[in-house]
């Protein structure tokens, strides 16, 4: 059911923390994006994503010698930026915008098929803004994860240490949420 595996595989990260600098380069450009991505998915201004994947990668450097976790390079990367995001909430109250609303919308639902900016036609983005305040920060957290991260379902489970099974409901559960506050139809539903 999981669709991804991890990008780098432990010969990388092991290399990367003997001093190898294109390991290191290589981890960087891999990653870099992605925790960017899910940090703006969390609701962070560019500036503050930018500063919360430095401040990971400096983490992860810092630690990277007594990493042994082989293949779970990936969820502990984002476990620490999800650890930093959560700070900077208790720091600073923001609301969440979604980095991508048209991926959203077409994961709920929304027609996916359509020329790019007619999805926002369909769902403005105050009425995604008040569908995405209906979920639980559970609900949130996953589908910023998975959208926003790039992650998949054993990396999420690994990230939040919760079982896949439950992961998988949540993640349906918050896509059906969006379905309903945005008035969308169930995929293959006609409207």
């Amino acid at each position: 059911m999981d669709d991804s595996h991890e990008t780098i595989d432990h010969h990388v990260v092991r290399a990367a923390a003997a001093g190898d600098s294109l390991a290191w380069e290589r981890i960087v450009h891999e990653y870099v994006p992605r925790l960017i991505g899910f940090c703006r998915s969390k609701g962070l201004s560019p500036e503050n994503a930018e500063e919360i994947a430095q401040s990971t990668m400096v983490r992860v450097v810092a630690h990277l010698g007594a990493y042994a976790e082989r293949g779970r390079f990936e969820p502990w990367l984002f476990r620490i930026a999800l650890n930093l995001i959560v700070d900077e909430g208790r720091r600073a109250r923001r609301h969440a915008t979604p980095t991508d609303p048209e991926q959203l919308i077409a994961f709920a639902g929304g027609d996916s098929s359509v020329h790019e900016g007619s999805i926002r036609e369909e769902v403005d983005e105050a009425r995604l803004d008040r569908a995405l305040d209906a979920l639980t920060d559970a609900e949130r957290t996953v589908l910023d994860l998975r959208y926003g991260g790039g992650l998949g379902f054993r990396a999420i489970a690994d990230v939040l240490d919760e079982p896949m099974g439950t992961l998988l409901a949540r993640h349906h559960r918050a896509l059906g949420k969006l379905r309903d506050h945005l008035g969308l139809p169930e995929k293959g539903e006609e409207s």
